[in-house]
This record gives structure tokens, sequence and C-alpha cells, in this order.
């Protein structure tokens, strides 16, 4: 253990030297305490040095542990020139000291010799002793029992009728004052050396990095092994914010932000992100007393890394979608705040895009979901790139997503719009395999549609449904017209659902005769589907077939005419009419049911009709739209023995190639054809031309819409297989038709 070095330590020892052998010594025992760092070096050569220049016989010092329970003893020996120390506790002392001990408990310093006693025989009794004695009592500590143990100095001459000098008790006095001073340094540096291994050998064991450095240059002066672990060995007397790698100057500002009452608890934690180890800390200051009695800041620093990305993942995956990762609903509502207020403070508007996938069910039941994540995060990565014009991309949820053009950049949404109808008319490549999958787009402008998000989603949503029943793959701007009618389907809605639910009140099956141009006679029907909700009006099919094909009830609806057609059919059977055609529309909801041909064919045998009685119809944009699957799904229907009919022939873009390619056995020419071939020669040439082409694939030819007899005329005399239409009879009820065209 080392004394006080400091340079001023000497200058507080007041030496009064009063001869020239105390200057002396004085000066010598200076230079000693100023040329050695030990105190037990010092110790010894002080009292080496007294002896000699005192020609003692011996020197004691006797100093004791603080905690009173052992004393060290310094013996100089005259007669061999050495210095011996050693340790022992206090019940060792020989009688000899004690006496010496109770001694001195009177004065600070005593002598004993043959003419001079300060105290009488008994209380300074010591035994067959022929020296003289000059004792200081440097200092006393008392023991767990209270008894003293004091820290003294004694000087012996080996003369029974020694007289000590009064210089020489002087000198005594100024070296007992110089080793009191230097013990208690000791002590001092002692317990702070004690206190400070103590402390860093808790703070070594904490699991945090901590350190200790100055207030005013915030320099360290100490840091834990985990604090040198993370930081590195040399970071003592470096700048706490440098050796982190934080802003100081950030650090700072935030502290002046506080409160009184925050500021005055001493106590700031600060989350920074570490520049020099790539980590994110959480600092802990708190201003405390050092072992020096300054007043330090102690820093306790956390690796929070860990926490912190999971709570940025927490936030990205509240905040945005799992399967596609583009910000998900809550991004969107948070955003268009931001973003409408925007537009509002600009005087200016901005658009939202409601994008929903058409028929994007089929891929999931064609081709299984795996192809139809992988789809979704296809057109995610699309709609993504699009964000370099300024715009935002969200995942509304299942096949819908939202694209907000802020007010800056809302002079790109045409080019927008255009960017992603003409990418959704090519195909989606999904894992080598390559399906065709469009999109309709409902658009509303705010705040001139609304000036809150659930506002603009409704009208937007109501433009996008517009855009479906119009045919889909388009685009098209909320008006208040699509408003009125969004609000109608709203209703229809409710009713329809109501209607299901209570036994499918309110539909009903309608039956359309079609008959034979070569015999004139019935040879079957068309079932159609008809509904009123409230008993009285019916709504045109154009207005909830498509509805109902939104709202996914579609199969429902289709089980449901296919068991009454069944019924119907198997009526007409047993009526004597066995070979009596009933033809089925199939919606494109049945058709990419996963279960379709099961449930059919379940269905069919049900009510005992034979399948070379039933004829599905399906429209020519369902066979082209994903022609693979229609093609397998219509195969195998055919090979029940159920016909296909191509529904609305010549309004699609079917190549004829792909149309000879299906299982077909009839085409139905649509109503405009019908329409335009008596007053327009090149519809009529290619009304004679798909009659001619069918034949020759083995295919009859039905016409749809027939409403006037030269119409029917003439198709009879282009050799049309089959007449459908007003002109031979409306969609009737069962009984109507029955009574009418069956003679029952």
């Amino acid at each position: 253990m080392g004394i006080c070095n400091d340079n001023n330590t000497n200058t507080n020892l007041i030496i009064d030297a009063e001869n020239s052998l105390n200057v002396a010594l004085i000066n010598e025992i200076l230079l000693i305490i100023k040329n050695n760092s030990l105190f037990e070096d010092v110790i010894s050569k002080i009292l080496a040095r007294t002896g000699e220049l005192l020609e003692l016989s011996h020197i004691k010092l006797f100093l004791s542990n603080p905690s009173g329970n052992q004393i060290t003893d310094h013996t100089y020996d005259n007669g061999a020139k050495t210095i011996t120390r050693s340790n022992f506790l206090t019940s060792q002392i020989s009688e000899q000291y004690k006496s010496i001990l109770d001694a001195l408990d009177i004065n600070k310093i005593m002598i004993q010799d043959a003419n001079n006693r300060p105290f009488n025989d008994d209380a300074f009794n010591v035994e067959n002793d022929d020296n003289s004695h000059i004792v200081y009592n440097i200092c006393s500590y008392k023991g767990k029992d209270e008894n003293p143990f004091p820290c003294y100095l004694l000087l012996s001459k080996n003369q029974a009728d020694f007289v000590w000098e009064k210089q020489t008790v002087s000198l005594v006095s100024k070296l007992g004052q110089i080793i009191e001073f230097l013990y208690k340094n000791y002590l001092i540096q002692a317990e702070m050396t004690t206190t400070l291994e103590a402390f860093q050998s808790v703070l070594n064991n904490i699991d945090s990095y901590v350190s200790v450095s100055t207030l005013d240059s915030d320099t360290i002066i100490f840091a834990n092994k985990k604090f040198y672990t993370n930081f590195g060995n040399d970071v003592i007397n470096k700048d706490l914010w440098e050796v982190v790698g934080a802003d100081k100057q950030e650090y700072y500002k935030n502290y002046s932000k506080l409160s009184d009452a925050q500021k005055s608890d001493k106590h700031y934690v600060y989350e920074i992100y570490s520049k020099t180890t790539k980590q994110w800390l959480s600092i802990s200051h708190l201003n405390l007393s050092w072992t020096d009695g300054n007043t330090v800041m102690l820093s306790t620093i956390n690796d929070i890394t860990q926490r912190i990305n999971y709570e940025k993942l927490i936030e990205f995956q509240v905040l945005n979608d799992h399967l596609t990762g583009l910000p998900n609903r809550r991004s969107l509502e948070l955003d268009f705040v931001r973003i409408n207020d925007d537009a509002i403070q600009n005087n200016s508007y901005g658009y939202l895009l409601f994008l929903d996938l058409d028929n994007f069910k089929n891929v999931n039941d064609d081709l299984g979901h795996h192809y139809g994540d992988t789809l979704l995060q296809n057109i995610a990565s699309f709609l993504f790139e699009q964000e370099r014009t300024g715009c935002s991309t969200y995942r509304f949820g299942g096949d819908e997503f939202v694209i907000l053009i802020p007010h800056a950049c809302n002079m790109n949404v045409n080019s927008i719009t255009e960017t992603l109808l003409k990418r959704f008319r090519l195909k989606w490549n999904i894992s080598e395999t390559s399906y065709f999958c469009t999109m309709s787009v409902g658009i509303a402008r705010f705040p001139y549609d609304g000036t809150s998000l659930t506002d603009i989603l409704k009208k937007a949503d109501m433009a996008l449904y517009s855009a479906k029943s119009k045919g889909k793959n388009q685009a098209l701007y909320y008006k208040n017209k699509i408003g009125t009618d969004s609000i109608r389907n709203i209703e229809y809605e409710r009713y329809m659902r109501e209607s299901i639910s209570n036994s499918f009140f309110g539909f009903s099956v309608y039956y359309q005769p079609i008959t034979d141009t070569k015999t004139n006679g019935i040879i079957g029907a068309e079932a159609l589907l008809r509904w009123s909700y409230d008993n009285s009006n019916f709504i045109p099919p154009s207005q909830f077939i498509p509805l109902a094909e939104k709202l996914g009830l579609m199969i429902e609806l289709g089980d449901f005419v296919l068991k009454k057609a069944c019924i119907q059919c198997k009526r007409m059977i047993l009526l004597g009419f066995e070979d009596f055609k009933m033809n089925i529309n199939i919606s494109v909801s049945q058709l990419f049911e996963t279960d379709f041909i099961k449930n059919a064919y379940k269905i069919i045998t049900d009510f005992g009709v034979p399948f070379k009685n039933i004829v599905f119809e399906i429209t020519e944009s369902l066979a082209i739209s994903d022609f693979n699957y229609a093609y397998k799904i219509l195969k195998a229907v055919s090979s029940l023995g159920i016909s296909i009919a191509l529904d609305d022939f010549g309004t699609g873009y079917s190549s004829l190639n792909n149309i000879k390619k299906l299982p077909l056995k009839k085409i139905k020419i649509d109503k405009s054809f019908i329409d335009d071939m008596l007053i327009d020669s090149s519809t009529e040439i290619f009304v004679e031309f798909i009659i001619s082409l069918a034949h020759q694939l083995d295919m009859q030819v039905c016409a749809e819409g027939v409403e006037e007899e030269s119409q029917y005329r003439r198709l009879s005399k282009m050799n049309v297989d089959l007449i459908q239409g007003y002109y031979i009879g409306k969609p009737m009820p069962a009984s109507d038709f029955e009574k009418i065209f069956m003679n029952i």
C-alpha cells in the first residue's frame, strides 16, 4: 500500500526543529517520504535513521489495525541495525506491553527514567526493565468489545538513569506527528483502496457495462470488466461519449428538455445507437460521491439491440402485411391522415385507388393456395415498384390493394392507372406456370369525395364494384350515380343474404323453351334464376347476378338452380319426354370450385336424372380466362355424359383453335349477332360461317334472342339447329312451361 504522494502532503506537517540534530533528522525524514512510495518502506527507513542518530537501543512502533483485532509491530534493534516487522493478534501481546498500553491511556507523550516519572510505579510498572523509555501515543481505536487498541511509538535507551533532553523529547514529538500523519493517510488510502476494490468487485459482477466519469469533462476514470470487453481496453481518460460512439451534443440536448424534477432526481435513461459497436444501448446515469470524495457520474450501459430489433419486428408486423411485406391497413389509416391533411393545407387533392383482383379465387381453387400466395407476392412487388412515382401502396386484405397518391403527385393518377391496367393484361409467371389475372380499380378523390378514410374507401369501393359489373379489368372514378347504385346494392346484399338463409325465399327458377328447327318441336329448356326480394318486383339478373358473384354467393345459388332444374327435368322424363334437355348455366365461382364435379355428380344422381339429359352452359369469357384449367374440368364433366354448351359465343376474344380443343357439343350465338343479322350483311356472313364451322366440328348451333319470325326463317335456312328467344317463348314458371309447351 502506498502513501499519499500529493505534492502538498508535506505542507500539512508543521515541523519546528530546535537544533541542528533535529533539523538534520527531520530533513532526512522528509527526503525519505519524498523518495519512497510504499508506507512500509518509509516507516522502516524513518525508524532506522532515527535509531542511528539518537543512538537508541530499540524502537518499537505498534500500529493497531482499525478493526481493533490485529497489531503491526515494527522493531529497530541497534545491535543488529535491523528493522523487523510482525503481525499478531492483541491476545498475543506480552504483559510488558500491556502495561505500557495501560499507561498510554492518559497522556499523549510520556517519559520514564530514573529521575522523572510522570506515573506512579503501579501505573507504569515494567518488571526487570533497566531501560529508559519515551512513549508517543499516535492514535487509538476501539475494538468490538470497546477496549482501546492504541498505536504508539516506543523509544528505548539501554540506560536506566538516562535523562531525555528537552530537544530529544521535542524531536520525538515531531517524529510522532509525522508518523501519525503518514499512518492516517495510509489508513485513508487503505480504506479507499478497500472500498474501491470492493466496489470494483461488485461492478465487475454486474451484467452491464459500467463506467465512472468526471462531471466536468465526461472523462472515464473507472470501467468494469464488461465495459472493457465491449469497448476495448484503452478507455481510461477517454471521453465517455467518444468511447460509446454516441452523439454527446444530442444527449445534452435531450437532457436539457427534462423537467427540473427529473433533473433533480439525478437519474436519466437515454437510448442511443453506437456507431462503434453497432449496438443499441440504454445508458443510465447517476451522480454519486466517489472514493476520493469527488462527485462523479456513474454510467450503467446495457445492450438493448435484441429488444429494439424485437420492437421493430413487432412494429413491422403491426404495420405491414406478413405475406407481401407491403404496409397494411393500419399503416394506411395512419398515412391517410397525414396525406389528407397535407392536401387540405395546400388547397389541393389526392387520390385513393382501390384495387381488387378479378377471379383470384380461381387461382387458389385450381392451383392451390401456395400458387395464390406466390401470385400475391409477385403483384405486390410490381405495385411496390410504382412507389417511385411518389405514391404509396398497401395490402388492404385478401386480394385487395390500395394505392395513395398525394396531392403533389396527383397529375400521375392516369399514368399510374394505365400502367396498372397494362401490366394486368399480361400473364403472371407463378412457379413455372403462367396465369392471367386481371384487376379492377375504383378511384376516389380526397378531400373532394370525403375527408375520412372510411368515406374515401366507401366511395372507391363503389367505383370498384361498378368497374367489375361493367366487365372487370378496368378503372372507374367515383361519381354520385355510382354512389346511388352502390347504396342500392348494399340493400340488395342484405336482402339476398336474408333470402338465402331463409331457404332461398324470393328465389325461383324459370324455364325458357328451346326448339328444334328440323321438327319445330320443343326439345328442352334453359333454367334461369329469378329473384324478387319483396315478392312483387323482380330484380333484373344483370343486377343481382354480378352482386352475388362479388359476395361469393353464386355457389349456393348455383346449387339451388341445379337442384330445381334436376327436379323439373326428372318430372319431364317421367311424363314421357325421355330426351328432354335441361340447360343449366354454370358460373365462374361454381366451375372453379374445388369440389364442383363431385358436388354436381351428387346432385344429379340424387334426383335420378340421366347425365345425357343435362347441358351445362359456360360463357366464352369463362372458358378463356384460364383455358388449361377450364379444359381439364370440362373434359371431366363431358366424360360423365353431360353436354357442354358455349354461351354468348362471339362476344369474347377466344381463338377458334382453342374453341375446337374444348369438349363442346353446342355453341350458342349471342343475341347481338341475331339482332344485326338482317341489317348487316357482314354479320349474316359471320353467323353462316359459325354455323358451318360448328357443323364441321360435329357441334350443334343454337341461336339466342330470336324475337321475330323473319329471324327465325332466316336462321332455319342457314341450317341452325336450335332456336331460343321470345319468338318461341319467354322464361316462365315450370307450371306455365308445362301447360303451354308440353300440353300438360
